[in-house]
């Protein structure tokens, strides 16, 4: 009789065939998981990927939507592009010189699924603007303020806490069924109707310079539709590796 092994992804199975020992080992290629492997997938603006990053030294005058649908966000103030910190792969936004990035003017209706991956500066009483639209009216806003996160696309809607370190906000957006987490942390209730118009990062128009995010972000997603639990943790666990 024969002992064949086989190993296969670290897990050891063994046949008796014949009279000796044979081993075999079998590949297995498994795919990292990826963000646009989830339907709905409208704009993804990562900056762990340089290749979608235009720089002049560390500014950044384009920041490219990886999902393919072309929602670039650009800026062409010298003084108002933010910075590019690619050791921790991050677009650093400079409160007093009121940088920002946004896109042209697009519509995506409610429901909505979106995960930010964002650090501030410091906790402190001002607005600060993560997530707003280039125009002016009707649409949906991100900020933080006085330590937590907060939410309006036409009513406002105080989240959960955040503090200084890199967390991961996910919003459904979902008129008066609307849900914001901070990692584990959740609140419900109504944040209004508008839709996303546009994308701007780190500002929202009309703006005065205190309004504007003093912060990093490394990570932003939007998606038609709202994802169950299991795809939540999914995007999550893959956001918190950034």
């Amino acid at each position: 009789m024969t002992d064949v092994t086989a190993v296969i992804s670290q897990t050891q199975v063994t046949a008796t065939v014949a009279q000796s020992q044979v081993t075999a080992t079998v590949e297995r290629t498994v795919l990292e998981f990826s963000p646009n492997q989830v339907e709905g997938l409208e704009a993804w603006y990562d900056a762990s990927d340089t290749d979608q990053l235009t720089l002049d030294g560390v500014k950044v005058t384009q920041w490219k939507d990886k999902s393919g649908n072309l929602r670039h966000l650009t800026q062409a103030t010298d003084s108002k592009k933010p910075t590019y910190n690619s050791a921790n792969n991050r677009v650093y936004f400079y409160r007093p010189d009121a940088q920002c990035l946004a896109s042209a003017d697009f519509t995506i209706n409610q429901p909505l699924t979106i995960y930010m991956k964002v650090k501030q500066f410091s906790v402190n009483v001002d607005v600060h603007y993560v997530l707003s639209g280039p125009g002016m009216v009707n649409r949906i806003l991100f900020y933080l303020f006085s330590g937590v996160v907060r939410l309006n696309a036409g009513a406002s809607f105080v989240g959960p806490a955040i503090d200084a370190n890199p967390r991961v906000i996910t919003a459904l957006v979902n008129g008066a069924a609307s849900e914001v987490l901070v990692d584990a942390a959740s609140k419900t209730g109504a944040a209004g109707a508008y839709p996303v118009r546009g994308v701007m990062l780190g500002g929202s128009p009309p703006a005065s310079e205190t309004d504007y995010l003093r912060g990093h972000i490394y990570q932003v997603l939007v998606y038609s539709g709202i994802h169950n639990a299991a795809v939540q943790a999914e995007i999550i666990t893959w956001l918190n590796k950034k």
